[in-house]
């Protein structure tokens, strides 16, 4: 496990998860005028940037005990389904972690439904298991 995956993930998984979240957002909502478009770009960025502490803590919550566990999959490619999966599901129960009890009522028995925190959890995953695979093979490392 190197830091430098860890950090590259956290910064790749914020903006991509935010661009993902995003895109969703703007698909439901039937687009953004003309006159709203300057505003992406500065939302893009603020968004990333408040997401990357989270998204770093995320994967050391739960990235890291799972990525160590896992290790023996990573050799596979379909191991990319699994961070995906795990990814998604560790965002969210986070996501909801972290605003509940930031501003309201910690519950685990009630997960609000799909969010961002998928968007950054499924992104964070799939970009964690690509930096560890390629810097285990870049130094010719055996994947099991």
């Amino acid at each position: 496990m190197s830091a430098e995956s860890l950090a590259k993930s956290a910064l790749v998984g914020a903006f991509s998860g935010t661009c993902l979240a995003l895109a969703v957002i703007v698909s439901i909502d039937g687009g953004w005028t003309v006159s709203e478009a300057w505003s992406i770009p500065i939302i893009l960025v603020m968004y990333s940037v408040m997401a990357a502490p989270f998204t770093g803590v995320g994967l050391c919550v739960f990235g890291l005990p799972l990525a160590m566990t896992l290790r023996p999959l990573l050799r596979y490619r379909w191991s990319a389904v699994l961070a995906l999966a795990l990814g998604a599901l560790g965002g969210q129960i986070f996501f909801d972690i972290v605003v509940n009890l930031l501003w309201g009522h910690l519950s685990f028995t009630i997960f609000s439904r799909p969010s961002i925190g998928m968007a950054w959890g499924t992104t964070s995953a799939l970009s964690y298991w690509y930096f560890e695979r390629s810097a285990l093979l870049r130094r010719g490392k055996p994947l099991n």
